[in-house]
This record gives C-alpha cells, sequence and structure tokens, in this order.
C-alpha cells in the first residue's frame, strides 16, 4: 500500500465528511418520523431544520474542501488536519444543535466559520507573500 502525502489533512477531510454523513442520516431519520416522502423539502418544522443543516453544511463543504487542500500545501499536512478537525467539530455542533432549536446552531457556526475566514486569509496572505517576493 503507497503511503499518503497528507494523512493528517485527510483524516480532517474524513472528519468533515462524516459529519456530512451524519447530516444526511438525520435527514433520512426526520423523513421517517414524520412521515414525509420524497421528493418534499419540507413538512415539518424538526424535518426542515435536520434539512436546512444537512444543506448548508454541503453548501460550506464546497468552501473548506479546496481550502483545506491549499492550507495544507501552504502549512503543512498538521496544519490541515487541526482546520479540518476545527471545522468538523464546528460542523456537528452546528448540526446537532440546529436539529434541537434554530438558536442554538449559532456556536458550531461561529466555530465553523471564524476558522475557514482565518485559514482563507492566511492563505491569501500567504500566496500574495509568495507573489510579492
Amino acid at each position: 500500500m503507497q503511503s499518503i502525502a497528507f494523512p493528517f489533512t485527510a483524516l480532517g477531510v474524513l472528519a468533515v465528511l462524516i459529519v456530512y454523513v451524519i447530516a444526511i442520516r438525520g435527514v433520512g431519520k426526520m423523513r421517517g418520523k414524520h412521515g414525509i416522502k420524497v421528493p418534499a423539502m419540507s413538512g415539518h418544522e424538526e424535518f426542515d431544520r435536520a434539512l436546512r443543516a444537512q444543506m448548508n453544511t454541503l453548501e460550506y463543504m464546497v468552501i473548506f474542501l479546496p481550502l483545506c487542500i491549499i492550507f495544507a500545501g501552504v502549512f503543512g499536512d498538521l496544519a490541515g488536519g487541526i482546520y479540518g478537525a476545527v471545522f468538523a467539530i464546528g460542523r456537528y455542533m452546528y448540526v446537532t444543535g440546529y436539529v434541537r432549536a434554530p438558536e442554538k446552531r449559532v456556536p458550531g457556526f461561529m466555530i465553523s466559520a471564524f476558522a475557514t475566514l482565518s485559514v482563507l486569509i492566511a492563505c491569501l496572505g500567504a500566496v500574495s507573500w509568495q507573489l510579492l517576493s
């Protein structure tokens, strides 16, 4: 078996994907609990919150995945893994909180959003510095 070039980053990305699978399962569970048949996209407030949490996580993953790869390439594998872990923890808190009550999503959102914004600024700074040097 060939070794993975960025094992910590890979673990971070896998953690985020596991959180996403948990969110998907939550939507399926709420469909069954409330009798909401496919292709319906609403029907009960609890289902609507689970679906919104899952979809918002998907929307954020479009930003997270390339940014995590760039961050690991610029700052190293461990940094990429830490970003992935922090993002995964924030998203898990967001998904589970949102299903309980909309206001409970805020701490998880803040963790993942702050981590993403920080990493984006760090990458922009590093790339800009390199281009200007």
